[in-house]
């Protein structure tokens, strides 16, 4: 915040450090003063500028001749101590000698006003981007050398476009001699169009007023814009001799910042036009003198009106002549036509626009045809013309079809009407004309006609009515479970423009439970279909209807009053069904013999509300397949009922001596409980030792005794103990014991067998015969490989022109002879064909020699092209794809090979031999209309684009044709296509807008302040509240938020500390912004007077000092002390600063501790044991800045206090 001081407040330039720990500054310190104690210990105050001397003294203490000991420092008799300020001294001064000289700084230029002064250079309107500078010229009127210490500038809208040249900075300090003159330079560039204003502060050694301050200003600034809207008027037809209806213009000023618009004249461009005339006034209606200022949003309106004087069409500019640096040799021109007319045909309104009638409906127009000149006239014939017969033309007032035989006559001023309908039958523009014919001087008058059929968007849904029925859907109160169905409704657009659908909501009466997406839907195209996802998820059982409103721009749509509305119907149910199965848990069947069925009863029932769907019933992977399920309901089946019982069996049959298990698993609907399991256990028992079970049925047990011996041999014992007697031995059929035990029957390559006891030779093995019918012999003959017994025996294997072999037994062909081949794939004919000079088994079987549109032979076994077909040509000079081109129809090879037809643009054609061309390519067209070629690319012509005549103009860019579309090529400097849209050009201004600055997307962003777009260029606008940019980067922001401290002395406003515990520590931190912002604190620190009496000691000491670590970043702060005796004393009761040193010491010397014994009484004398005393104070600390440069650093002060 900008500090308010008055003008005898100390001003600190550099380092002084009252009662800090630092308390001398820097060589190239100084220190402005008005006594002694304003200066660090050991320095004077001398003619208002801090001296340091070589000889130090303690207070009171010895110096040499001729040298006094003040402030610590021996300086000369003669010195004055300070400014003349009375402190009691008896020469009115501060003890020293009489008054010297002194210097005394005078503005002469700017003038100051008011009282006391105020001085403000203002640098008036500055264009955007130019460097202006002022002057301040300042007058040493004293008797002492000036010196201009500091030239700081403080914060302010706008403060950072003001700067010093560098030659002023580098001069510091400036000397002035007395009666002499000084002129500081100030530059100012403005950076926007706002106002901007400063305050520069000149510290001086001034000791009446060493801080002056300078107000800058710059109030109007950035660029004057002419605007004109509209670019032309059209007043139509207007009688000779009469006037028209005024048209007016409005011509603003929009540019940039407050810049002043000059609008030196404006008038018509042909000099004493009598045809048209213009006037002026402002914003008040009072006529305008030209040059007429206009502030940024003024405007003037311009009102032009037509009196022809000629019975022709006229036209005219109106120029607007100003001094807007952008518009073309600071002329604009609005255009300005019409037509005067003799007394003849008026038609009113033309053109006649139907506009926009929707198909199936009619629309109607009225035209007035009046005389509106001196002379009668008659109506000879109107029709429409360039129209479809979706049009009529009727009258109440003339005989349409008989005016050519019976013309209707119009007086002066004397009218008729026509009604021209319209009846579209499909959407589009339809344009053409009235033509009426007349006895006036204009014979045929010609009126635009047009009007535009169009088709509504048209809701149809799938459903069809809209409805979504979900049915049921369960939820488990127990756990909380919830199922979600969800179900789609389509809508398609079957109108004839782009549907909206602009809102979808649930009904009044339908609950959360049903949800839907998406909640906004993109318009839908023709023919195009969205969809609505609706989702039901119970919240309690029972029937649960709902709808969903749905608000689209169908016309034919309506509900409750609401256009474009139409309702999703929904029903849903929502169930809880409990499965409930017994057994609970487990079926145990215990022992079990080996073999024998048991079975135990399961009972199911729906235990809940809703139906339960039953879905599975099964033993789970792993059971034993002893285990089986009985009397298995259909499933899935639904147990809605809960009376309903569902049984069915579990069966147990074990095949083996071992303890089985398994699992039933019953999985339902129940989302609680969508899986029972019961665990299935029994144990498979069998015969004990010396018995078996012979009939197989378990009821009898083991009715037979036996003791296995061993494996079943031929000795008419079961050895086995298997029930069975010699059971594996057949003396009549055994091949290894035939008619008795041990003979053996085989035959080589034969099949033995025994048959009533005999050994038989029954079959060869596969590839081998008894060809000469011998048993003994077996089965002698390999017949699979014998060439003359091949598959049976005599079997001769032969082929024509080929070799044979036996394979398998079956007679195999060999390889062909040379020039033949098996064409037919029979053997039986052997090598049947001839494979040379054979043109259709050209050199293989089935190689047909044939080329496309060709005669074809084969030489020896290769395929040749013997000549082409007429018409037909081998342009590619191979004989695989034959006389591949039609020479009459290719526009390739038109006639002959390679002769290529040209497109012009079109589709070329060859037409039997003659080159010609079809319909124009897609994005090409005729646009000269010869007929002949296709010569315009209205894909990429920016005069053609889409279509004839259709030139491609978007707003501050330049244009290009892409795929028969208007598009952007280049934006002008300064714009940009940011929502990439092509239709509206380049409409963002890169050079102002904050969202879009530079480019598209470059949204300007600072910490803690507006941000501002400025010719191209993010810069940073205003601070935010309370915030400050420190370090001059932009990119920061405004990155250091001032502290909340009070910067004045105020009991009201002051940070109060409250009172100091003995032993603690009080801390108080803070920053110092701006740069003469300084930051108040109070405490009070009470002293026990009775305790210290009583023992005869004084301890009490209160020290301040910035916190030894990090307090005093750099050496910039300092601090003052001041104390009242009174506690409860508040501001006004302050007085001076109380110390030169870091620490507050009462009442005991801190120079040689211990402390000595203190009296209750009695004068102290130094040293000595000081006399013991009540010293309770209030104690105020100001924190001020030292250095010159801002930071946005903090110090912490630590306060401690001994009792």
């Amino acid at each position: 915040m900008v500090q308010h001081r008055l003008l005898g407040i100390v001003i600190l330039v550099s380092a002084a450090a009252a009662c800090s720990d630092s308390t001398t500054g820097p060589d190239s310190s100084v220190v402005i003063c008005d006594r002694d104690e304003a200066c660090p210990y050991g320095q004077y105050c001398n003619n208002g500028v801090c001296q340091s001397v070589v000889t130090h003294c303690d207070d009171g203490g010895s110096c040499p001749d001729g040298l006094v000991c003040r402030h610590g420092a021996c300086v000369a008799v003669e010195s004055d101590g300070g400014d003349g300020g009375d402190d009691g001294g008896e020469d009115g001064g501060d003890g020293g000698a009489d008054l010297g000289p002194a210097p005394d700084i005078h503005v002469q230029s700017p003038a100051g006003s008011g009282d006391p002064p105020v001085y403000q250079l203002n640098f008036g309107n500055v264009l955007v981007g130019q460097t202006v500078s002022g002057e301040i010229v300042l007058e040493n009127r004293g008797d002492a050398d000036l010196r201009l210490i500091q030239l700081n500038f403080e914060m302010g809208p706008g403060a950072a476009d003001f700067f010093l040249p560098p030659e002023i900075v580098n001069a510091l300090p400036i000397v002035v001699a007395p009666g002499a003159q000084s002129t500081i330079v100030v530059n100012y560039r403005a950076s926007d169009g706002l106002t901007d204003n400063a305050i520069l502060d000149i510290i001086s050694n001034d000791p009446d007023e060493p801080l002056l301050k300078i107000h800058l200003l710059s109030e109007f600034k950035g660029e004057p814009g002419v605007a004109v809207s509209p670019l032309s008027l059209a007043f139509g037809d207007t009688p000779v001799g009469q006037e028209s209806q005024p048209l007016s213009f409005l011509i603003a000023n929009q540019g940039s910042g407050n810049a002043v618009l000059t609008v030196q004249d404006v008038r018509m461009e042909l000099p004493a036009n009598p045809d048209f005339s213009v006037t002026v006034r402002n914003s008040n209606g009072d006529p305008v003198v030209f040059p007429e200022l206009l502030n940024r949003g003024d405007t003037l309106t311009a009102t032009v009106v037509f009196h022809p004087t000629l019975r022709q069409a006229l036209s005219d500019n109106v120029l607007i002549i100003s001094d807007d640096p952008d518009a073309a040799d600071q002329l604009l021109k609005v255009g300005v036509s019409g037509r005067g007319v003799t007394g003849d045909l008026s038609v009113q309104p033309s053109p006649a626009d139907l506009g926009r009638i929707r198909v199936g409906q009619h629309g109607e127009q009225t035209l007035t045809l009046s005389n509106a000149g001196g002379a009668e006239f008659s109506l000879t014939g109107l029709s429409l013309t360039g129209l479809s017969s979706d049009w009529s033309l009727t009258s109440s007032d003339l005989d349409i079809p008989n005016l050519g035989i019976n013309p209707h006559q119009l007086l002066p001023s004397q009218s008729v009407t026509v009604r021209i309908g319209f009846d579209p039958r499909d959407a589009g523009l339809q344009e053409g004309l009235l033509e009426i014919s007349n006895t006036s001087p204009e014979p045929l008058r010609q009126v635009v006609v047009r009007g535009s059929g169009f088709i509504p968007p048209r809701v149809r849904t799938i459903p069809d009515p809209p409805l979504l029925v979900f049915g049921n859907v369960q939820f488990d109160m127990l756990s909380g479970q919830r199922e979600s169905k969800e179900l789609e409704l389509v809508i398609e657009n079957i109108g004839g423009e782009p549907l909206h659908i602009t809102q979808i909501q649930r009904s009044s009466s339908t609950t959360t439970e049903y949800t839907f997406r998406p909640s906004s839907i993109p318009p839908v195209d023709v023919g195009q279909q969205t969809s609505v996802r609706v989702a039901f998820s119970p919240q309690d059982d029972g029937p649960s209807p709902g709808a969903l409103l749905v608000d689209t721009d169908d016309p034919d749509l309506s509900l409750e009053g609401v256009a474009g509305r139409f309702q999703i119907d929904m029903s849903a149910t929502g169930i809880d069904p409990t499965i409930f199965v017994s057994p609970a848990s487990q079926i145990a069947f215990g022992d079990v013999y080996m073999g024998r069925l048991v079975s135990a009863d399961v009972t199911i029932r729906n235990a809940g509300i809703g139906p339960l769907v039953l879905n599975e019933i099964l033993l789970t992977p792993g059971s034993a397949a002893e285990y089986s399920l009985n009397n298995l309901p259909a499933l899935p089946m639904v147990i809605a009922n809960p009376m309903v019982e569902v049984k069915f069996q579990v069966r147990f049959k074990p095949l083996s001596l071992a303890a089985l298990t398994g699992a039933l698993a019953v999985r339902s609907s129940d989302i609680g409980n969508p899986e029972v399991i019961l665990n299935l256990s029994g144990t498979g028992v069998g015969c004990s030792a010396g018995s078996i079970d012979c009939n197989g049925d378990p009821q009898d047990g083991c009715e037979r005794p036996c003791v296995p011996t061993g494996v079943e041999v031929c000795d008419q014992r079961d050895n086995d103990c298997d029930c069975d007697t010699d059971e594996d031995f057949d003396l009549n059929t055994d091949i290894n014991n035939c008619g008795i035990c041990g003979r053996v029957c085989s035959f080589p390559h034969a099949q033995a067998a025994c048959q009533n006891r005999t050994c038989v030779l029954l079959t060869c093995l596969e590839g081998w015969s008894d060809c000469d019918n011998d048993q003994g012999t077996g089965c002698e003959t390999h017949t699979s490989v014998d060439v003359n017994n091949c598959g049976q025996c005599d079997h001769v294997c032969q082929f024509d022109h080929a070799g044979a072999s036996c394979l398998a037994g079956q007679c195999v062909m060999g390889s062909c002879e040379n020039g033949y081949a098996n064409c037919n794939s029979s053997t039986a004919d052997g090598c049947e064909t001839s494979i040379w000079n054979n043109v259709d088994n050209c050199g293989t079987c089935g190689f047909r020699c044939q080329f496309q549109n060709a005669a074809a032979r084969c030489l020896g076994t290769t395929c040749d092209l013997d000549y082409c077909l007429p018409g037909f040509r081998n342009c590619d000079f191979s004989d695989g794809n034959g006389c591949e081109i039609n020479i009459l129809t290719d526009p390739q090879n038109c006639n002959f090979c390679g002769n290529v037809c040209p497109s012009a643009g079109g589709t070329p054609v060859c037409n039997n031999g003659t080159c010609g061309v079809s319909s124009c390519n897609p994005g090409w067209a005729d646009c000269d209309h010869d007929g002949i070629t296709c010569e315009t690319q209205i894909s990429s012509d920016v005069n053609n684009c889409g279509a004839c005549g259709n030139v491609c103009v978007l707003a501050h860019a330049s244009a290009r044709c892409v795929n028969s579309t208007c598009e952007v090529n280049t934006c002008a400097t300064g714009w940009g296509n940011c929502d990439a849209q092509h239709s509206n050009g380049c409409e963002r201004d890169l050079t102002s807008d904050p969202a879009n600055c530079g480019f598209c997307g470059n949204r300007c962003e600072f910490a803690h302040a507006t941000p501002l777009c400025q010719t191209s260029t993010c810069t940073l606008g205003p601070c935010d509240p309370g915030f400050f940019d420190v370090d001059g980067n932009p990119q920061s922001g405004c990155e250091c938020q001032a502290d909340t401290v009070s910067d004045v002395c105020d009991d009201a406003l002051i940070s109060d500390l409250g009172i100091l515990v003995p032993g603690q520590t009080r801390q108080a931190s803070g920053n110092l912004i701006p740069i003469l912002d300084e930051d108040w604190y109070t405490f009070t620190a009470p002293d026990n007077h009775t305790a210290d009496s009583t023992a005869g000691t004084d301890y009490y000491h209160v020290k301040v000092q910035f916190d030894p670590g990090s307090g005093n970043p750099n050496g910039e702060f300092a601090f003052d002390i001041y104390r009242s005796p009174n506690p409860g004393a508040g501001c006004a009761a302050k007085g001076s600063p109380i110390c030169s040193v870091p620490d507050i010491v009462y009442d005991y010397y801190a120079l040689a501790p211990p402390q000595t014994q203190c009296r209750t009484f009695g004068a102290t004398t130094s040293p000595g044991p000081p006399l013991c005393r009540d010293d309770s104070s209030r104690y105020w600390v100001r924190v001020y800045r030292l250095a010159s440069q801002v930071t946005c650093s903090s110090y912490l002060l630590n306060i401690t206090f001994t009792q």
